[in-house]
């Protein structure tokens, strides 16, 4: 088991990360370009594994959505707010 604490975790970081459910704690410890080298309590997570990991994450959100509020929460994503998505789709049909 690697103790985090020897890369800069402290008590601050460990009340935080328990209110968050399905998360665990992992410190980058290297990143070269797009490439990180990720350390957790099991051991060092390969480029794949935290890919992947990365991937859940951002699908966690949508979680018992339809497809619509899918849609919805995708075009949230990609723009501030809906009326900057709005405004998008105005200025593409001025052209």
């Amino acid at each position: 088991m690697t103790d985090l604490k020897k890369y800069g975790l402290n008590e601050r970081f460990e009340q935080e990360a328990t209110m968050q459910v399905g998360l665990f704690l992992a410190r980058v410890t290297e990143q070269h370009r797009d490439l990180y080298k990720v350390i957790c309590e099991n051991g060092e997570l390969s480029q794949k594994r935290f890919d992947s990991y990365q991937k859940l994450q951002r699908e966690v959100i949508y979680d018992g959505l339809n497809s619509r509020q899918i849609e919805n929460e995708k075009l949230i994503s990609w723009f501030v707010s809906k009326n900057e998505m709005k405004q998008f789709k105005r200025s593409l049909k001025k052209r």
